[in-house]
């Protein structure tokens, strides 16, 4: 018990660390390419964002590469760290959003 608490707040800190919050335009913005996602879904992204990428890199800025190219460098970069397609989906929803609902 002690570690899942542990875990959920290390998760909250790679959270805030990772940049702003999802927002309501990041989730209008999502919902206009995905219409099931959500505020959890993109909260989701952003967790695995700020947990699995730091751990090779720098956070990249969502807004540091076109929105055409994230689906080629989520997949390439998900598959070095480790994510299922799952993960991964919800990574490229998560950069995506974060970079057209700002």
């Amino acid at each position: 018990m002690r570690s899942g608490i542990a875990w959920v707040g290390g998760m909250v800190l790679l959270v805030a660390c990772a940049g702003s919050s999802v927002t309501p335009a990041m989730v209008t913005a999502a919902q206009k390419r995905w219409p099931d996602a959500s505020r959890e879904g993109l909260e989701r992204g952003q967790a695995i964002f700020a947990s699995k990428c730091k751990d090779c890199h720098a956070l990249p800025s969502p807004k540091a590469h076109a929105a055409e190219a994230w689906p080629a460098i989520v997949g390439k970069m998900g598959k070095l760290a480790g994510l299922d397609a799952a993960s991964a989906e919800s990574v490229l929803r998560y950069v995506t959003a974060a970079r057209e609902g700002e």
